[in-house]
C-alpha cells in the first residue's frame, strides 16, 4: 500500500507519517508513506500510484479542495482524506469524492 501526505506544515507531516507507520507496523501490513510539501509535488507525482493520500485543505497558496478535484480526475481510485485546522471546510468538501475528515487538533 503506498499512502501520501500533502501538508505544507512539516511538522504536522512528519507527525502524520510515524502515526501511518507505527499503524501500519502494528497490524503487520506493508505501507510505504510518500511526503509532499505542495500541491505541485503531489499532482506533479507520476510513480507508484497512491491508494490514498491524507490531504491538508490549506496549502499556502493551493486549495486542497481544488487538488482534490484534480486528484478525483487523474488517480480515481486514489482514496482522499482531508485534513483541517477549521471545521468550516466541512460543507464544501462534499463536491469532491473523499472517504474521511479530519480535523488536526
Amino acid at each position: 500500500m503506498v499512502i501520501g501526505i500533502c501538508d505544507d506544515d512539516k511538522k504536522w507531516r512528519e507527525s502524520c507519517k510515524r502515526t501511518l507507520i507505527g499503524f501500519s507496523t502494528m497490524i503487520d501490513m506493508g505501507m510505504e508513506v510518500m511526503c509532499f510539501s505542495t500541491a505541485e509535488e503531489l499532482l506533479e507525482y507520476k510513480e507508484t500510484p497512491l491508494d490514498a493520500v491524507f490531504l491538508d485543505i490549506e496549502l499556502g497558496r493551493a486549495n486542497g479542495i481544488f487538488v482534490a478535484k484534480k486528484l478525483n480526475k487523474v488517480r480515481p481510485n486514489c482514496k482522499i482524506i482531508y485534513m483541517t485546522n477549521y471545521l468550516h471546510y466541512a460543507t464544501e468538501i462534499y463536491n469532491t469524492e473523499h472517504i474521511w475528515f479530519v480535523i488536526k487538533k
